[in-house]
């Protein structure tokens, strides 16, 4: 067995002593001796297929990057957002005023409540935050003009 403690855990949980154990329906339906003999008297095909979907939900697509950026300027509008990546590696980049006096977690909590929905559905998966007041965005980028190098003597 590859996770052995199945084997010291599961008996405490369904309070049913022997391996291997059926679940249907989040219920037990029994061991070993129950199923075959509810496999012999025709009842456990019936029994197998109430657990089965009536109909399979399609996989979820991943949102898109725009899609990602909406959802958190949505919650935090004031956020200059940058989405980067594609799928599900994504690297999602906030500045905004709302982080002022933050700890770090309590910004990445406030940004990630804004994914919620998407991440309970699995439209997006693992994602990388880095969030950042407009000073703390200031002291990491030299300049604001884009494609603009700064040289300091």
């Amino acid at each position: 067995m590859e996770a052995p403690f199945i084997r010291e855990k599961l008996p405490k949980i369904s309070h049913w002593p022997t391996y291997p154990q059926l679940f249907v329906n989040s219920e037990l339906v029994g061991g070993c001796d129950i199923l075959e003999e509810m496999s012999n008297n025709g009842s456990l095909l019936p029994l197998l297929k109430t657990a089965l979907p009536e109909k399979a939900e399609p996989e979820s697509e991943t949102l898109s990057t725009q899609a990602v950026e909406q959802l958190v300027k949505a919650g935090i509008p004031d956020a200059k957002v940058i989405v980067e990546g594609a799928g599900c590696d994504l690297l999602i980049t906030v500045v905004s005023e709302q982080f002022t006096d933050l700890s770090l977690v309590k910004k990445q909590q406030l940004v990630m409540s804004t994914l919620t929905a998407p991440l309970g559905t699995g439209k997006l998966h693992a994602v990388s935050i880095k969030a950042y007041t407009p000073e703390e965005w200031q002291v990491l980028s030299p300049s604001t003009v884009p494609g603009l190098l700064q040289i300091q003597l």
